[in-house]
């Protein structure tokens, strides 16, 4: 169905700061280090124990995971720890990830939230998988596009045949989707007889 990976990340600062007060600055960025990936699966070395801040895309949104306290999806990425390239020989940006950030307590502010993080738990969603499995049940004439719409910028195609982002018919569905702090719309399309 899509769904590539489960996992927790845990700050290290959770280990040293456990029953004390406070531990760390909301301007501190802090490590995310991998501490449980499923399933267990070879990955590339180094993914466990990685630091998931090392990856920008994550790094956005674990932090505005853990400000708000609320669900938050990367943008279009390559999978953390994934073996095989596209074709081309470059990652494909075909995966997002959706963090949850977990507290000491229950804080209420963005400060309070920064310094009582625990750490986040993910889970990893492959797109184009996604989508194939939406559309093995609709008729072939029909075309799904998924898209990450952006407030500056042209839209990004996430999963459906490569330009679909650009295509126009009069015969086309458009449903807006929010998800976890991000934007997306998925197109439904046929082409006129």
């Amino acid at each position: 169905m899509g769904l590539q990976a489960t996992g927790w990340a845990e700050s290290p600062a959770r280990r040293r700061s456990a029953g004390a007060a406070g531990g760390r600055s909301a301007g501190d960025e802090q490590p995310m280090v991998l501490r449980f990936l499923e399933p267990n699966r070879p990955y590339k070395p180094g993914t466990l124990g990685g630091d998931l801040n090392t990856h920008g895309t994550a790094r956005t949104a674990i932090a505005q995971a853990i400000r708000q306290g609320r669900p938050a999806a990367t943008a279009a990425m390559a999978g953390i720890g994934a073996h095989s390239p596209a074709p081309g020989g470059h990652k494909a940006a075909d995966t997002i990830m959706i963090f949850q950030a977990l507290y000491r307590g229950h804080p209420s502010s963005p400060q309070a939230r920064q310094e009582s993080v625990q750490g986040v738990v993910f889970v990893s969603l492959h797109l184009p998988s996604v989508l194939a499995s939406l559309a093995q049940d609709m008729p072939s004439y029909l075309h799904l596009c998924l898209l990450d719409t952006h407030p500056v910028g042209p839209p990004t195609r996430l999963a459906g045949p490569v330009g679909c982002e650009a295509h126009t018919t009069p015969l086309r569905q458009v449903k807006h989707m929010p998800l976890a702090g991000r934007e997306w719309q998925l197109q439904v399309s046929a082409e006129p007889d």
